[in-house]
């Protein structure tokens, strides 16, 4: 669905999101070098950071499975292979500073915070 003011026509972001629902896969590799060119920009390494392409969308619809399902799995696999998992201090006393605190109906009080230790 596109939606356009007809006061002010088409605008940027029109011609942005028209480009980018085609996803035809020149346009993939387009947006990859881009994002590849901005994280190097921002002095991170661009060219080793992984780029997964996929749609959870096909997972869920369980179609095309090497966008969908494969995807993800990659996604996944990516995570496990680059992002370290954080050292606990599991022999101290639990701290969880509390930031926020939510009542969902049927469900009672929820705390969120940060989990420092333990």
């Amino acid at each position: 669905i596109l939606v356009v003011a007809a006061n002010d026509g088409p605008m940027p972001q029109t011609r942005e999101h028209l480009l980018l629902a085609k996803q035809d896969s020149e346009m993939v590799e387009l947006v990859e070098l881009e994002i590849r060119e901005l994280l190097t920009e921002f002095g991170y390494k661009g060219e080793e950071t992984p780029v997964i392409v996929g749609s959870a969308l096909c997972a869920l619809e369980q179609r095309d499975p090497e966008l969908g399902v494969k995807s993800v799995q990659k996604l996944l696999d990516a995570v496990d292979t680059y992002i370290p998992v954080p050292t606990r201090d599991l022999d101290k006393p639990f701290l969880l500073p509390v930031e926020s605190v939510y009542s969902i109906p049927g469900r009672g009080t929820v705390v969120t915070g940060t989990l420092e230790r333990g």
